[in-house]
């Protein structure tokens, strides 16, 4: 009894994780990225490109999907890295 509940959650965590893989790349392979969808042609003839790049560095659609990998398997930890990264090119 005790090895069916192991397994069964076992391949509930394999098909949790293949979802989710499958979803990642999934957006990766669509053209643009989130800011594309959530900026609206207004938005986008009042901003900057600056402005626009910022927001976007601020999302973290540009970076690489290497980069995003290793945010998704670090969360949070990954994101004071990327903080302290863009601290340290500003300097």
């Amino acid at each position: 009894m005790l090895t069916a509940v192991v397994r069964r959650i076992s391949l509930s965590l394999l098909i949790l994780f293949l979802v989710a893989v499958f979803v990642f790349l999934a957006t990766e392979v669509l053209p643009g990225d989130a800011l594309d969808v959530y900026l609206t042609a207004d938005d986008v003839s009042v901003m900057s490109e600056e402005d626009i790049e910022r927001m976007r560095r601020d999302l973290g659609t540009g970076q690489t999907c290497c980069h995003a990998v290793l945010c998704l398997v670090l969360g949070c930890h990954c994101r004071g890295l990327r903080r302290h990264a863009d601290r340290s090119d500003s300097d």
